[in-house]
C-alpha cells in the first residue's frame, strides 16, 4: 500500500544534494539504491539545469514521493530494495515517458520503510517543450494504483472527501431549521388554542411573534430560535411551508381540541345508562297536553305545561329526580377537581413563561441595551411571577402536589396564613 505525492522543484540541486548527504549521525551511504536515465546524478544536475536556463523555466523538475509500508517490503533486504527502485522507474516512465527521470531509494525513515525519491526534468524530449500532462496528485494515484495492482500489491484506499465550506454552511443552516420544525410540530400537536402554542413553544426555547390586523391574525407570524452556538434566528412561518401558515395552524388547533374533548368524554358505558335514564324520564313526562323541549346535547328535559301524573307516577319521577341528583353532586366534585388540576397545569405554564421572558429580560441588562420600558416590565413581571407561584400553591393543596412556596417571593405570606389572615400582594 504506496503512498504518492508530487511537487514542483525550483532548486534541482538542492534536492539531489539532500538525497545523497547522509545524516548528521549516519554511518556510510545514505543512497540505498539509484537509477538515472543519464548515467549518474551529476550529469541528470547539469542536463537539467542547462535545459531549463535555455528555455528560460523558473521549474526546473517534478518530485515525486513513494513510499511503501514496512509490512509489505524490508528496509534490510537487498532484494525488497531493488524491488522498490524498480516500482520507481516504473512510475516515472508510466507518467512521463520522454522525460529523463532520477530515482533514488532510501531506507533511513525513522518509520523504518522504503521510500523513492524521484526526479523528472521539465523537458519533454518528444515535443521538445515543458511537461504538460500528468503533473496532479491524482493522476500519480492512478498511475501508483495500476502498477501496484500489476504486481500483486496493496492498494491505499482513497481517502474521505473533505466537506465543502458551502456544504458545511448549507448543512449547518438546515440542521437549525430541522430542529425548529420539529419543536414547532411537537408544541403544536399538543396546543389547542394560540396562547397555549406560544406556551408551548417556550418550554422548547421558542418565541413565536403573531401579527393582528383589525383584530384578526395575519397570514404569516415569526419564529426565533437559537441555533447551537448561540445565535439567534428568525424565520417567517410561511418560509417553512404551507402545512405553518395561518389557516393550517388554525385547523390543527380545531382538531386538536375535539381530540381533546373527545378523551375527556364519559366511558360509555356509564354513557348508555345515562341515556337510559334520560329515556325512561322522557316516557314519564309525555302526556298528553305536554310538551317536550329538548337541547343539541339532549342533557336537558324541559316542559312548558305542569305534567297532569298521578301519584304512582309522581313517587317514581322523585326517586329518579333524587338519583340525578346524587350522580350530579358526584359528576360536580369530580369536574370540580378535573378544572383545578387544569388550573393547576395552566398556572404552572404560565410561571415557566414568565420566567423565559425574564431572563430574556436580563440578556439585555446584561449587554447593557435596557431601556426604561424594560425596568417597567421587568417589575411587572416580578410582580405576576408572584402571583402566579401563590395561586400554584393554593391550588396544589387539593390536589396533594409537594409544592414549596419561595418566601422571597412574598415574605409575609406564611405569617398572615398561620394567624388566619388574607393576605394580598
Amino acid at each position: 500500500m504506496s503512498i504518492t505525492s508530487i511537487y514542483q522543484c525550483r532548486n534541482l540541486f538542492g534536492m539531489i544534494h539532500y538525497c545523497i548527504t547522509p545524516k548528521a549521525q549516519q554511518k556510510g551511504e545514505r543512497v540505498a539504491s539509484m537509477y538515472c536515465d543519464l548515467g549518474n546524478y551529476n550529469t541528470f544536475l547539469n542536463y537539467g539545469l542547462e535545459t531549463t536556463k535555455a528555455h528560460k523555466r523558473k521549474v526546473q523538475a517534478f518530485t515525486l514521493l513513494q513510499s511503501f509500508p514496512s509490512t509489505e517490503f524490508d528496509v534490510d533486504n537487498a532484494e525488497h530494495i531493488s524491488c522498490v527502485n524498480e516500482l520507481g522507474r516504473k512510475l516515472a516512465y508510466e507518467l512521463f515517458p520522454n522525460s529523463p527521470c532520477l530515482v533514488i531509494t532510501h531506507a533511513d525513515s525513522d518509520g523504518k520503510c522504503l521510500h523513492n525519491h524521484i526526479a523528472v526534468i521539465n523537458h519533454d524530449l518528444a515535443s521538445n517543450g515543458c511537461i504538460k500532462t500528468n503533473r496532479h496528485y491524482r493522476y500519480v494515484r492512478q498511475a501508483n494504483d495500476k502498477i501496484m495492482e500489476k504486481y500483486g500489491l496493496e492498494i491505499c484506499e482513497p481517502a474521505v472527501q473533505k466537506q465543502t465550506q458551502r456544504e458545511y454552511w448549507t448543512n449547518k443552516r438546515n440542521h437549525w431549521l430541522d430542529e425548529l420544525k420539529v419543536k414547532v410540530d411537537k408544541a403544536l400537536s399538543d396546543s389547542i388554542s394560540i396562547k397555549e402554542f406560544q406556551d408551548n413553544l417556550l418550554l422548547e426555547g421558542i418565541s413565536a411573534t403573531f401579527y393582528k390586523s383589525n383584530g384578526e391574525l395575519k397570514e404569516h407570524f415569526t419564529f426565533m430560535v437559537r441555533d447551537s452556538d448561540g445565535k439567534e434566528h428568525k424565520k417567517r412561518s410561511d418560509k417553512l411551508g404551507e402545512e405553518y401558515t395561518r389557516n393550517a395552524l388554525q385547523q390543527k388547533l380545531l382538531c386538536n381540541k375535539k381530540e381533546r374533548e373527545q378523551k375527556a368524554i364519559m366511558p360509555m358505558s356509564q354513557w348508555i345508562e345515562l341515556q337510559k335514564e334520560k329515556s325512561a324520564q322522557v316516557e314519564l313526562l309525555s302526556t298528553p297536553g305536554n310538551k317536550i323541549v329538548f337541547t343539541e346535547k339532549c342533557d336537558e328535559v324541559a316542559s312548558k305545561t305542569e305534567p297532569i301524573v298521578s301519584t304512582e307516577r309522581r313517587d317514581k319521577m322523585q326517586s329518579k329526580e333524587k338519583t340525578q341528583n346524587n350522580k350530579a353532586d358526584s359528576t360536580g366534585i369530580a369536574s370540580q377537581e378535573l378544572f383545578r388540576k387544569q388550573k393547576y397545569q395552566e398556572a404552572k405554564k404560565e410561571l415557566l413563561r414568565i420566567q423565559n421572558q425574564i431572563k430574556i429580560l436580563m440578556c439585555k441588562y446584561d449587554d447593557g441595551t435596557d431601556t426604561e420600558e424594560d425596568d417597567k416590565r421587568l417589575e411587572s413581571l416580578e410582580r405576576k411571577k408572584r402571583e402566579v407561584s401563590i395561586q400554584i400553591y393554593e391550588l396544589s393543596k387539593p390536589l396533594n402536589e409537594k409544592v414549596v412556596l419561595d418566601e422571597r417571593l412574598s415574605p409575609n405570606y406564611q405569617s398572615c396564613i398561620s394567624k388566619g389572615l388574607d393576605y394580598s400582594l
